[in-house]
């Protein structure tokens, strides 16, 4: 649990700088970060890392935690922690929660909470990513809540070195592609700073069920016709690698504080 608490994010400060820079051109305020840890967990033992997450969020709730946790399980046993923080300075103010919730809870309680993760994980990694709202595509069609649209698929995209400023043409001609079709539903952008291979862009999308996304996505590509085939060669052109994370959100081992 101490990696949840507290995560290691000072290393690599330029990199942060260099990505708030890219992101303030297109906007006037610091756009919304998150602090991700991802948890490989041993396949025998995520009934005992489940149990644990399960208390740490209790005790997150029994001292009112202000800061809002969501868990994500992707490809089996790869568990996703986002960390909502309003900006890069929040950082501070969410290690100083970390360190009274540790003072509320007890030496006793703190031990024996990090006592029952014991030997779950194989390993752990925490990263940061800035959500990118001009890169993003959001629909004016109503959609089912965003607890109702538990299935997630996550495109990592791997983009060649210095092609940054390119590349992110290309997604705004994505979401003016989308915009144009009237898609009924949408994506998030998150570019990727400390603690990932960079430069790396993700796009977040949900749905239903993977049966409801699947269909929506044949749909989509459809509408698009040779207009998408185009944009998506021009996007390949500038990865180096791409990758496909698909999973499901975690409600019952996620957090939200009542107020904020």
């Amino acid at each position: 649990m101490r990696g949840k608490i507290f995560v290691v994010l000072f290393v690599g400060l330029l990199a942060v700088l260099c990505t708030q820079s890219m992101l303030a051109q297109g906007s006037q305020q610091e756009p919304p970060l998150f602090i991700v840890e991802e948890d490989v967990v041993k396949p025998s033992m995520v009934e005992q890392y489940e149990a644990h997450i399960k208390e740490a969020v209790a005790q997150f709730a029994r001292h009112k935690f202000p800061y809002s946790c969501d868990v994500y399980c992707i490809d089996g046993f790869h568990y996703f922690f986002s960390y909502l923080m309003k900006n890069f300075a929040d950082i501070d103010n969410f290690y100083q929660a970390a360190g009274e919730l540790q003072k509320m809870m007890g030496e006793e309680q703190w031990k024996s909470l990090l006592k029952s993760a014991a030997g779950t994980r194989e390993y752990y990694q925490s990263t940061l990513f800035f959500y990118a709202r001009e890169l993003s595509y959001s629909s004016k069609t109503p959609r089912p809540r965003s607890e109702q649209r538990n299935f997630v698929y996550w495109t990592y995209l791997y983009v060649e070195f210095g092609k940054e400023k390119e590349f992110e043409e290309i997604l705004k001609a994505w979401v003016e592609l989308y915009k144009s079709k009237n898609i009924s539903h949408g994506y998030a952008t998150y570019i990727g700073s400390i603690g990932n291979e960079m430069p790396l862009y993700v796009l977040a999308e949900s749905a239903e069920s993977a049966s409801v996304f699947y269909s929506q996505e044949e749909e989509t590509f459809k509408s698009f016709g040779e207009e998408g085939q185009a944009l998506l060669k021009k996007t390949r052109a500038l990865l180096r690698k791409y990758e496909i994370k698909i999973g499901s959100r975690r409600p019952d081992l996620s957090y939200t504080p009542e107020e904020r």
